[in-house]
């Protein structure tokens, strides 16, 4: 009866929002489900295309990336919400995210936050806001260099 009670939450926790799986687990491990209801909740709903972690993280790198953060930045916060390898995130930011995008949202960024800029002036706080963000130090370099 408390692996339903179990499944049942877990289900009314998916209609509101999609979760890793790990994050469900958490969620689950909260109400104090025992680890075989939650492994036995998740299964099932994994098996009925639910909870789909795969499909989840092309979700969130794409939103990440629409806040305007870089690939080092999504795949660090990849990782803690997945809890999946270090490699296995950077993969999936990699597949997501060609070079191109990547130099189309830094060229939108520039646009839009330091075109009022003196140029020389422009070059330092773009460096700095691109690398806090996130994207990588010659990537960014390079860019500055062609735009400037």
């Amino acid at each position: 009866m408390e692996e339903n009670a179990c499944y049942t939450y877990a289900l009314k926790l998916l209609n509101y929002k999609s979760f890793f799986t790990e994050e469900l687990d958490k969620k689950l491990k909260l109400k104090k489900f025992s680890k075989k209801e939650r492994e036995a909740a998740i299964l099932k709903i994994q098996s009925f295309g639910y909870l789909d972690d795969v499909e989840n993280a092309k979700r969130f790198i794409q939103g990440q990336f629409r806040k305007d953060f870089g690939p080092r930045s999504i795949v660090y916060k990849l990782k803690l919400k997945t809890g999946f390898s270090f490699e296995t995130c950077e993969d999936w930011v990699q597949r997501e995210l060609s070079d191109q995008e990547i130099l189309n949202k830094l060229t939108h960024i520039m646009e839009k936050k330091f075109r009022a800029l003196d140029p020389i002036v422009a070059k330092g706080k773009a460096y700095t806001y691109f690398v806090q963000r996130g994207f990588s130090h010659d990537v960014v370099a390079d860019f500055i260099e062609s735009q400037l």
